[in-house]
């Protein structure tokens, strides 16, 4: 353990988050982290690839080393580029990223500590790798259920064929839940499925939440002033997020096309983001013009249609509490919600949110009708505020999520 003031060297390893060379990228989780470790006086290094994720495109040529303000640089690793993310080629991606950071971690003097995020599984395997070779402690944060998730994408009958396919990843993924010394999540159920995968009981775990951008950045007016007018004396619903298989946005979208039909003047549902699933959304609401596609927002715009909107929509198909769902709570709106698990129980508990079964039009258009009206509306919004505020808020979460890291104890591997 530190003694106190010690001043350490930690290694995050995150690939897929949006980057800070970006122009209007907004601080994730390990973003968010890193400053808060860094404002404590560690020094923080970001290990990731040179590909923004989210827009499908390289942010830089080559490898580069990025600093984001003091004691705290991102190193990005040329790793190739991706157009789908079911694909071989993010499969590529990823092992190259995994081969060219085991090679880049062992040029540098080692840290005193390591969080690798899971997924990808080259991340937290080459970070549990590097930590038990060289006695380094190291955190596997665990995000989502990779490999095991991707039975989700074909028919049961191919189960076996999956298994099979992705047997070397779950042999990695396993090893990293093994070897590190801690396992943390931003969920219950995702770090329950981690430690089911264990054989080592001797480790430390704990959950962290996403939490979500506290800053207040000024929006670009000239992009927002555009659909000022369209939504004028509308209740906005908004959603904000990837367009993927990950999100029932089908159900909203039809939803949306009926109210419409039935002559509905007072509802307007936005869908921002960029996504595989996007021409097929489009081509869904055709011809309904109370729904509205922005593309893909920055930080600045975001935080603007955030602000703007009445009701929040998290139509996520999983048991985590993702990013939008403590935006939303941020800013004091109502959420409607599919999420199952911790996120329904803490929502429902408190009386901040509403759910819906997942393609259950009946229920969603049900829970429009109620939050139509404005007081009920409001009494929502500010229950959703103070649970932000009380619980679920950033500045707590990594606050407490560095204490731990500091406190990280190394174990027997």
């Amino acid at each position: 353990m530190p003694q106190k003031n010690e001043k350490l060297t930690i290694w995050l390893i995150q690939d897929g988050e949006q980057l800070p060379l970006t122009e209007g990228a907004k601080p994730m989780r390990t973003w968010r982290l890193g400053e808060e470790l860094a404002r404590r006086g560690h020094e923080v290094i970001w290990w990731s690839s040179n590909f923004h994720h989210m827009l499908k495109k390289k942010v830089c040529e080559g490898d580069l080393d990025y600093k984001i303000k003091e004691n705290f640089t991102i190193k990005l690793l040329d790793c190739g580029s991706y157009k789908k993310n079911l694909s071989i080629a993010r499969i590529l991606h990823h092992r190259l990223f995994g081969k060219k950071l085991h090679k880049a971690m062992r040029r540098m003097p080692k840290p005193d500590r390591i969080v690798a995020s899971h997924p990808s599984i080259e991340s937290s395997y080459e970070g549990t790798k590097y930590g038990k070779e060289f006695d380094v402690p190291v955190i596997v944060d665990v995000r989502d259920m990779w490999p095991d998730m991707f039975k989700d994408y074909f028919p049961k009958i191919f189960s076996c064929w999956i298994d099979f396919i992705f047997h070397f990843m779950k042999k990695k993924a396993e090893f990293s839940f093994n070897y590190s010394n801690s396992l943390v999540s931003m969920s219950p159920n995702l770090l329950e499925w981690a430690k089911k995968k264990t054989f080592n009981n001797n480790k430390s775990c704990a959950i962290f939440y996403l939490g979500a951008d506290e800053s207040q950045p000024n929006p670009k007016e000239k992009k927002i002033k555009e659909t000022l007018d369209f939504i004028k004396d509308k209740i906005v619903y908004l959603y904000l997020g990837v367009l993927g298989s990950s999100y029932d946005l089908e159900t909203i979208i039809e939803v949306a096309r009926k109210r419409y039909e039935l002559g509905d003047k007072k509802s307007l549902f936005i869908i921002a983001g960029e996504g595989p699933k996007k021409e097929k959304l489009i081509k869904l609401s055709k011809g309904s013009k109370n729904i509205l596609f922005l593309g893909w927002l920055d930080r600045k715009e975001s935080h603007y249609w955030m602000k703007k909107c009445d009701v929040f929509l998290v139509p996520a198909i999983n048991c985590a509490m993702p990013n939008k769902l403590f935006e939303g709570l941020l800013h004091g709106k109502p959420v409607l919600f599919t999420l199952f698990g911790e996120a329904k129980k803490i929502l429902e508990s408190e009386n901040a949110g509403l759910y819906y079964p997942p393609k259950s039009i009946s229920k969603l258009n049900k829970l429009i009708d109620m939050t139509l009206v404005d007081d009920f509306r409001t009494t929502i919004g500010k229950n959703a505020a103070n649970l932000y505020k009380e619980k679920l808020s950033s500045k707590k979460i990594y606050s407490d999520y560095t204490n731990f890291i500091e406190k990280l104890n190394l174990l027997k591997k």
